[in-house]
């Protein structure tokens, strides 16, 4: 957790910080704003504006919600053009999010496009076939093409667009906080970063 996180609501720190939010996605009062502009306008032009203006004066990445909650003001080609642009910038979608979006596109040929900007920032590649479903038959083996290369994000990582790459592993105590999962499952922070920091290593060897 970053400082922000520690201060105490309504000091001064807090007026300061409140917009920063923990793990870097976005605020509500960060989306609320860009909501109100990209409202203020019909233009598609000026929205994407709007949209490029955010994320430069804003390093906060999007989450996949919060990409869908803004795809409206998109429409069918533009939404492709805008996502061109979220690119870089997303925490990342779950696969049935990755389906609403693409399925907000009405021309089959855009949406391989869209599909050809998100693949690498899907969260659950486990399932990423499920997005077939999505195209004609004529498009298929195009989309099995780009379906079998994605390797998806990685969810401490992110998607590694490198092969030079240096890994950053935090060894304090907090590491040894321990969960369980919905099977019973039990694992620490710790165990959980060394597993995905293993599966990086073997992609980048291989």
């Amino acid at each position: 957790m970053g400082h922000h996180g520690l201060h105490k609501a309504g000091g001064k720190s807090w007026e300061k910080h409140y917009e920063m939010p923990v793990k870097g996605v976005r605020s509500i009062a960060q989306m609320d704003r860009l909501t109100k502009k990209l409202q203020s306008t019909t233009s598609i032009s000026n929205r994407l504006q709007y949209l490029v203006y955010e994320m430069k004066v804003s390093p906060q990445v999007f989450s996949g919600d919060q990409v869908l909650s803004l795809a409206p003001y998109f429409p069918d080609a533009n939404l492709v053009l805008a996502l061109h642009l979220f690119d870089h910038h997303l925490l990342g979608f779950k696969c049935d999010q990755a389906a609403r979006l693409i399925s907000l596109i009405s021309v089959p040929e855009q949406r391989l496009e869209a599909l050809q900007v998100i693949d690498e920032n899907l969260l659950d590649p486990v399932n990423r076939f499920s997005l077939r479903n999505l195209f004609p038959p004529y498009l298929l083996a195009q989309v099995d093409t780009i379906l079998r290369e994605a390797k998806g994000q990685a969810l401490i990582y992110g998607a590694m667009r490198s092969n030079r790459v240096i890994f950053l592993v935090d060894k304090s105590g907090s590491m040894k906080t321990e969960f369980k999962t919905e099977c019973g499952e039990r694992f620490n922070r710790s165990s959980g970063i060394n597993a995905e920091y293993g599966e990086h290593i073997t992609n980048l060897i291989n």
